[in-house]
């Protein structure tokens, strides 16, 4: 894979990076301190007589999740080494580099559900829901000589794109994005680092101690990674995939019509990549996407840029908007689309506020951006990265929608 990544070279980009792989370095001495040693504290301060109630293997198990996270522990120190190496990192001045955030670090544990997600075979039914519907899609659809383009946004850690290598065959080329540094550094090892199947064992529950019926379901290892990507890419003479790293507006909108926002820009050399990317796209897939920005209409005006009069956007997943009871406000301004200048300031402006319904976001697709519905299925049941063995985890009811941008 090929990682586009020319504005990680600016030193902001670079220590920000830093910053995440240390993260992931620390993620042993934090877990212990944060999900370890409250529960061992909290046992110490029991009675006599209240520990004599608890199970016999209760201290065993506390113990045991001491021990997965130096499992965890392991895996991500590989990660780090080799992501370092591939971004000409120097880990002897590991210790100079920036401390991350809390926020950073609760990312260290909650990100292991998604390479569970993406790299267990536990999760293939999971995936299934989707793949399914995508290979009826590209039979529907049916081959050409033309070389098939589609992109992915919030890929995550990338194994969609690997899949859809596979689905498409030789003449397709996949492009994804991400935006988040933890994703993109467990992107690159695991799509990049010509690891054996099954060659590590992570836990990835250990970190939450709600609804489980036994202990051992939490305790649970998941052998990752199911699926050896060195030889599907040598046995398929390549597999042709690009990840490109910032927002997904930022990377691939139109440079008309999106204020300017943390989450886009308007540099010269955004603005050209942008409009490089014009009705070049075949297939949009938004795969658990749509509800995780700001603006969900920064989101369309974005894929309908992208696509190629014909092509199709495909949509899975359900609702649930990341922002809807986030009080924080950002200033997104006006800008003047010949000079760059800034015209009009917008301060105070709430991330949450525009989570649009389900027919909504289709109406404004079919009479405001000239798409047809060519497929709409609804209340579909999905998990992600649901264990097997959670109880009254319903998972989520999701969309699935192909729609095709008229010539």
């Amino acid at each position: 894979m090929e990682l586009n990544n020319e504005i990680s070279n600016e030193q902001e980009e670079l220590k920000a990076f830093r910053k995440t792989l240390l993260s992931f370095w620390q993620y042993e001495e934090f877990a212990i301190r944060e999900h370890y040693q409250p529960r061992y504290d909290k046992w110490m301060s029991l009675s006599d007589h209240q520990k004599a109630l608890l199970p016999n293997d209760y201290l065993y198990n506390l113990d045991q999740i001491k021990s997965k996270i130096h499992s965890n522990a392991e895996f991500y120190k590989d990660a780090v080494l080799s992501t370092a190496e591939t971004l000409g990192f120097d880990l002897n001045y590991l210790n100079d580099w920036e401390m991350p955030s809390t926020s950073d670090m609760n990312k260290t544990c909650s990100i292991l559900v998604q390479v569970y997600r993406e790299f267990s075979a536990a999760c293939q039914e999971e995936r299934n829901i989707l793949l399914s519907r995508i290979q009826a899609l590209l039979n529907d659809i049916g081959q050409t000589d033309d070389k098939l383009t589609i992109l992915v946004p919030g890929v995550g850690i990338g194994r969609l794109i690997v899949d859809l290598c596979i689905l498409a065959g030789s003449t397709a080329t996949v492009i994804s994005n991400e935006y988040s540094l933890h994703m993109l550094t467990l992107s690159m090892f695991l799509l990049n680092g010509n690891l054996d199947v099954n060659q590590y064992t992570i836990y990835p529950f250990i970190h939450s101690f709600s609804h489980w019926d036994m202990k051992s379901n939490q305790l649970k290892g998941y052998s990752i990674p199911d699926i050896d990507i060195s030889s599907q890419n040598q046995s398929r003479g390549g597999l042709n995939m690009e990840m490109r790293m910032g927002s997904f507006a930022d990377c691939f909108g139109p440079n008309v019509g999106i204020q300017e926002s943390s989450q886009y820009t308007v540099t010269p050399d955004m603005r050209l990549k942008r409009a490089e990317v014009e009705s070049s796209i075949d297939i949009v897939i938004t795969n658990f996407f749509i509800d995780t920005g700001f603006n969900i209409l920064d989101y369309m005006e974005t894929i309908t840029h992208a696509l190629k009069p014909g092509g199709h956007w495909v949509n899975f997943g359900p609702l649930l908007y990341h922002f809807e009871n986030d009080a924080n406000q950002e200033t997104v301004y006006e800008t003047n689309p010949y000079t760059n200048n800034r015209e009009i300031a917008k301060p105070n402006t709430p991330l949450k506020g525009l989570e649009l319904a389900t027919m909504e976001i289709l109406d404004i697709a079919t009479t405001k951006l000239n798409y047809k519905i060519k497929l709409l299925e609804q209340g579909i049941p999905s998990g992600y990265g649901k264990s097997e063995s959670l109880i009254h985890i319903p998972g989520y009811l999701c969309n699935y929608w192909v729609i095709q941008l008229q010539e």
